[in-house]
């Protein structure tokens, strides 16, 4: 699905069309991030996969805006960026709505809203409540 939204009528109508360059991550970033952004409406384990060495090497904080196509297709979706997420290494997710933690609770919470993912947390230090 693709969205589209402009102060512009006519690009809010589709009616004028351009060019957008599209890079990785991983080849594009000319220094270390602290945060990633990730709004893409669908796109997010596609944007991960076109990171993953900076994702992996350096864990820089990540925000993400969860999309899909209907309840199901949120689920599948969310299912596919908790299992990146924590195989790039990320062990603290958020489900910054609820506050619960995504990679415990999994996609059936996360699947709509943000996340919110950080691998730098240190020993002892806590993203919420130990019960969530």
């Amino acid at each position: 699905a693709h969205g589209r939204a402009s102060v512009d009528p006519g690009l809010a109508t589709g009616s004028n069309h351009f060019s957008v360059a599209l890079g990785r991550l991983d080849d594009e970033c000319a220094f270390v991030p602290d945060l990633v952004k990730i709004d893409v409406e669908g796109l997010e384990a596609d944007v991960l996969k076109g990171g993953e060495r900076v994702l992996r090497d350096h864990m820089p904080d990540l925000y993400l805006e969860m999309h899909g196509d209907g309840r199901a297709d949120k689920i599948r979706r969310a299912t596919h960026v908790l299992n990146l997420l924590l195989d790039f290494g990320y062990q603290h997710i958020v489900h910054v709505e609820s506050g619960l933690l995504a990679g415990i609770h999994g996609a059936e919470v996360s699947y709509e809203g943000h996340l919110f993912a950080t691998g730098r947390v240190q020993r002892g230090a806590s993203l919420g409540d130990a019960n969530t």
